[in-house]
């Protein structure tokens, strides 16, 4: 398809879509594709149907509606960020899925905060093209809530900026590219920002009116490389909004204790995090009973939070005694985004490969050298495929299986859990670490990170009370921040187990 045929269908294609349901890429998903799509063409998974639609209407009524009042509180720069988020016409025109960066990072305003800017896949769905029925990504997509705070893209590092890895992504196979067709994506890009009328939804007038005024950039000066880079700086723009805000219940309990709520700086290390905030703060407020808990935030949640953050033996006037179980998990999970960035093996690459080819079976794995079979998913009928992670980019013995710390915030909505999807609730990732931490014990964990060794002492019930405690991890939206921080704030009482009361 040449560039003016392409734009001569789009064209229709958008006002198709102003009509129906799109955002010129808002629901990709549900969007007929560019060209016709073969007979196998990949179906669109019922999860993501259900993911995309908005709390209040069914999304073919309100989504475009709600989408562009949410953005409308934007500014300039952000909003035409968003509007190339949500544009599918980014991707190959040929491609046989209309594919935007919101087909699989869906954003909270386009679903009534149900979804964080993932999808409900362990594997998202990718276009395929003569390529097969289905294509699905290697690894789970992770949220986007506050990637412009990161320093490596994506779970194995491989990408150190975020304007390197959007270059990758715009021009991959995630968009429906194949390998050596980078100019023609860019060219694509180019074109789209010269040719489009400014009809779909998002729209504030054409991109090349946009451009102009927000950035003061002429997009027909543009050569493929510029227009690339025009693209990518404005979807950072609107990523720049896309953080977490503070306003969990686990914050509301934060800031009505005055606990610290992370690493005093460069230096500051998570045991000396702990030592404050369990030695210092923690005793003080419960040994004076001035402990405040907020709205649904009950005893169990903050049993959770303890052992979460535990990282060795602490007294508690409630129990009148030493707590010795010890999750450990801020080691890695470090407050207040509740991830260090660094790189670690927690053996899930080791469990899927285990689950296929037998117990012990990863222990006598020998990858030669980064190839594409050790970026790939688990195979029955070949015992040298399996996703090494962090090895594929630095092949280190102690890179083996070893993925990039996620943030927990928001649970709720960036289900399912770890790099490749295999958990679907918290529970299950919690169990997981905790038969990891077994095995390391053991000897029978390949390249353990050293850390799971102090993982100690948890039960049954620590295992409930850090369920509890995650669901304190999920936003209210800030506008009701406010209300929801001081609504039904009680003191808690002693001993453990007694009902609080009323402030």
């Amino acid at each position: 398809m040449t560039i003016a045929s392409r734009f001569e269908q789009s064209s229709f294609i958008a006002l198709a879509l102003s009509v129906s349901l799109a955002i010129s890429g808002c629901t990709p998903k549900e969007e007929p594709a560019t060209e016709a799509a073969p007979a196998d063409a990949a179906a669109v998974p019922a999860e993501i149907a259900q993911a995309e639609a908005p709390a209040a209407a069914p999304a073919a009524v309100k989504e475009p509606e709600i989408v562009k009042l949410e953005l409308a509180k934007l500014k300039p720069e952000a909003r035409l960020g968003a509007r190339l988020f949500y544009d599918n016409r980014l991707g190959n025109p040929g491609a046989n899925l209309a594919t935007s960066c919101r087909t699989c990072h869906i954003p909270a305003e386009a679903t009534g905060n149900k979804r964080r800017w993932t999808d409900k896949l362990a594997l998202s769905v990718m276009p395929a093209n003569d390529r097969g029925s289905k294509l699905e990504t290697l690894r789970n997509t992770p949220t986007l809530l506050d990637a412009t705070t990161e320093k490596s893209f994506p779970s194995d590092g491989e990408y150190e900026s975020l304007p390197a890895y959007l270059t990758h992504k715009l021009t991959s196979e995630h968009m429906g590219w194949r390998a050596g067709e980078t100019d023609q994506a860019k060219k694509e890009i180019q074109a789209l920002l010269m040719n489009d009328d400014g009809t779909d939804v998002l729209a504030e007038g054409a991109y090349a009116e946009q451009f102009k005024t927000v950035k003061n950039i002429d997009v027909v000066t543009l050569s493929p490389d510029d227009a690339l880079n025009a693209v990518i700086a404005s979807i950072i723009d609107y990523l720049n909004t896309v953080t977490t805000n503070k306003s969990a219940g686990y914050d509301a309990v934060m800031q009505q204790n005055r606990l610290p709520e992370g690493l005093a700086g460069e230096g500051d290390t998570p045991m000396d995090y702990f030592g404050r905030l369990f030695l210092s703060r923690i005793a003080n407020e419960e040994g004076r009973v001035q402990m405040r808990f907020v709205a649904d935030y009950d005893e169990e949640a903050y049993q959770g939070f303890k052992a979460f953050f535990r990282m060795g033996t602490t007294w508690s006037s409630s129990t009148n005694g030493e707590e010795t179980n010890i999750g450990n998990c801020i080691a890695c999970h470090v407050p207040p985004r509740f991830t260090d960035g660094k790189f670690h093996n927690v053996g899930t690459t080791q469990f899927e490969y285990d689950a296929v080819h037998g117990e012990g079976a990863f222990m006598n794995y020998k990858p030669a050298a980064p190839s594409d079979k050790t970026r790939s998913r688990v195979d029955a009928k070949d015992p040298e495929k399996a996703d090494l992670g962090r090895w594929n980019i630095d092949p280190k013995d102690e890179n083996i299986g070893a993925f990039k710390t996620p943030k927990l915030r928001n649970p709720a909505g960036t289900d399912p859990y770890m790099h490749n999807g295999r958990y679907a609730t918290v529970e299950e990732a919690i169990r997981a670490h905790l038969k990891a931490a077994e095995l390391a014990k053991a000897g029978k964990l390949r390249n353990a990170d050293p850390e799971l060794l102090k993982i100690s002492g948890l039960s049954e019930k620590d295992i409930a009370n850090m369920v509890k405690f995650f669901e304190q991890l999920n936003e209210v939206p800030p506008d009701q921040y406010r209300d929801f921080r001081i609504s039904n704030m009680r003191i808690r009482q002693d001993p453990l187990g007694e009902a609080t009361f009323s402030n």
